[in-house]
Order: structure tokens, then C-alpha cells, then sequence
């Protein structure tokens, strides 16, 4: 007697099982003993480094795989972006940066990436604010007396900020146009080296994201002179806004997770829903607060119209730190 049909039985069921555990997989390439890697492209101890890092830890319950977080800073945020660009899509390589990386696809020739619809929005977790600060015992004890002061002393002030010729350059050009101040411009990788350079009286003011400005202001070393938003932030009360100083300056910036185009529909899915999740927990919200950020949470289709929206307002700016850039060069 023959065993052949039996052996063939055998393989069909064998098949059989393998075609149903692969149907029930998640998508090819998710691995979940494979860590989820978290690009920041600043350097360490700033706001999304610091954002990144609570998140790594909130998400433990919502997920069997750990998620690290590395810095690659280099080129205003560039590097970091074009790596999770070039990543392989499958869910593991993701970047948490501001949705000022828009102004470098507008600006940089070199940038790999030239809009949003190069990256895939993943959700955006927060709304910061590129608040402007001086050191404690600086002389200057609001924003129009540090600019009545460079209107008389111009070419004294040097200003801290992330770039070159990033967000908080436009800010700058925004508030140049308005009064004519005439401030030189010093380029850090991240928002805790210009921290470091205001407190070590390197710079004589800085500007930083709102999470990184805020435990030195606990502290008592440093002073928030305006915030570039619509209006007050509840978290900081007694801070005045540029537009209500008479300075026609309004820039925040979105906290955005991207990764690279193409991820399975499934994975995306299960991204969002982790990343919803965590930032929905008191810890994550008692942070936003604290920060003085705001709790802006957008996931998918809201998150992918929402960064198009601010895509189209560095549009509008962009011109403006274009011609920036061709009158300084070097810079760049």
C-alpha cells in the first residue's frame, strides 16, 4: 500500500496552516520582537528629545515591543528627518520633530524631502511654542526693552537658536521687519545647547520650545520675555504674547511622528493607536501642562490635514527666509 496520498494530505494541511497563520500575521516585515526606533533630529535634552523619552516609557502597556529613541542632529533638523524618510517602511523607524521640518524641504536645496507629502504622518502629540527668554539677571525685563535696547545698540545682541536658518530665524526676520532690531544670529544643534549658551552668557537671549525653557524657569535662571502665539498660553499666564506687544509675530509648531511612505494600512493602525493612547494618560497630559505646550493631539486623516495646513502658512514665509539665506551664505 501506497503512503503518497497521505504524505500529500499532510502537505495540503501543513500549507493549509501556514497560508492561515500568515493571513492572520500583521504585515510583512512587523516584527514584534524588533524595537521601534524613535528619530529625534536634534540633539539630546531638548523638547521632542524630552517628548520622545516619556513616550518611550508610556507606551509599554499598549505594546510588546520596546521603543528607543536616538538623536541625529545636523542641518536644522534635516539628517534626523531623511533618515526616517529612507527607512524601511515597516513601522520600526519613526521621527518626532516639529512641523517647522517643512521649512527646510521649502528652503533647503540639499534637503532630500520637499513637502509633507514625502513623509507619512503618523500623529501629531503636541502643540509647542518657540517661547524667547533671557537669562534671570539679564537687564532687559520685557520684550520691549530688549528691543528699545537694540534699536539704540544694534549689531550688540547675539540670539540663540536652533539651525541655521531655522524656525526660530523666521521668528526673528518676523520681528526684524517689525522694528528694525538687527540681531546676530548663532546656531545651535538643539534647544539644550541654546540653554546652556543664554545661561553661560554666551548669547544675551535664546529661543526655545516652551518643555525645554520651563524647568530653568522653575528654577528661577531664566525669564520668558514673549510667546509667538495667538494668545496667552494658560500654562503661562503672566507671559505676553508678541501680537499683543505690538509685534505682528505668530508662529507656533506642531509635535508630529512620521515615518517613511508606504507602511501597511495595519501597522499604521496599530502606531496611531498606541501613540493615542499613551498621550491620553495624566502622565503625558500633566507633562504637556507643565511644559507649557499644548495637549493638540491629531491622529491619521486629522493629523495628515493639519500639518498640510501648516505646510501652506511656511509657504508664505518662506520667501522671506530665502532671501535671508542668499544675503548669508555662509551660514548654510
Amino acid at each position: 500500500m501506497s503512503l503518497k496520498p497521505k504524505f500529500k494530505s499532510l502537505a495540503r494541511a501543513l500549507c493549509a496552516m501556514v497560508c492561515a497563520a500568515l493571513t492572520l500575521a500583521p504585515a510583512a516585515g512587523w516584527s514584534q520582537a524588533k524595537p521601534v526606533t524613535i528619530i529625534i533630529p536634534y540633539g539630546p535634552g531638548g523638547n521632542y528629545d524630552q517628548t520622545a523619552r516619556l513616550l518611550a516609557n508610556l507606551v509599554k502597556p499598549y505594546t510588546s515591543e520596546p521603543w528607543i529613541v536616538i538623536n541625529r542632529p545636523g542641518a536644522t533638523g534635516t539628517i534626523g528627518v531623511a533618515e526616517a524618510m529612507r527607512a524601511k517602511p515597516d513601522g520600526k523607524t519613526l521621527v518626532l520633530t516639529g512641523s517647522s521640518f517643512l521649512l527646510q524641504g521649502l528652503t533647503s536645496p540639499n534637503a532630500p524631502f520637499k513637502g509633507s507629502s514625502d513623509l507619512e504622518q503618523i500623529a501629531i502629540i503636541l502643540a509647542t511654542h518657540n517661547v524667547h527668554f533671557v537669562r534671570a539677571d539679564a537687564p532687559w525685563k520685557s520684550m520691549t526693552e530688549l528691543v528699545e535696547y537694540s534699536k539704540k545698540n544694534p549689531n550688540t545682541i547675539n540670539y540663540g537658536v536652533t539651525g541655521p536658518f531655522g524656525v526660530g530665524t523666521v521668528r526673528y526676520l518676523m520681528l526684524k521687519q517689525a522694528t528694525g532690531i538687527n540681531w546676530t544670529e548663532v546656531p545651535f544643534t538643539g534647544d539644550a545647547e541654546t540653554m546652556t549658551a543664554v545661561l553661560g552668557g554666551h548669547v544675551h537671549t535664546g529661543a526655545a520650545a516652551a518643555p525645554s525653557v520651563a524647568p530653568q524657569v522653575k528654577a528661577g535662571k531664566v525669564r520668558i520675555l514673549a510667546v509667538p502665539a495667538d494668545e496667552r498660553v494658560p500654562s503661562m499666564p503672566d507671559v505676553p504674547t508678541f501680537r499683543e506687544l505690538g509685534y505682528p509675530v505668530v508662529l507656533p509648531s506642531l509635535s508630529v511622528v512620521m515615518g517613511p511612505r508606504g507602511i501597511p494600512a495595519d501597522v499604521l493602525r496599530e502606531l496611531r493607536g498606541v501613540l493615542e493612547k499613551a498621550t491620553a494618560t495624566p502622565e503625558y497630559r500633566k507633562f504637556a501642562d507643565d511644559s507649557g505646550a499644548t495637549l493638540y493631539a491629531r491622529f491619521g486623516d486629522q493629523a495628515r490635514a493639519a500639518v498640510e495646513e501648516e505646510e501652506a502658512k511656511y509657504r508664505v514665509i518662506a520667501p522671506m527666509l530665502q532671501a535671508y539665506i542668499k544675503a548669508n551664505p555662509a551660514g548654510r
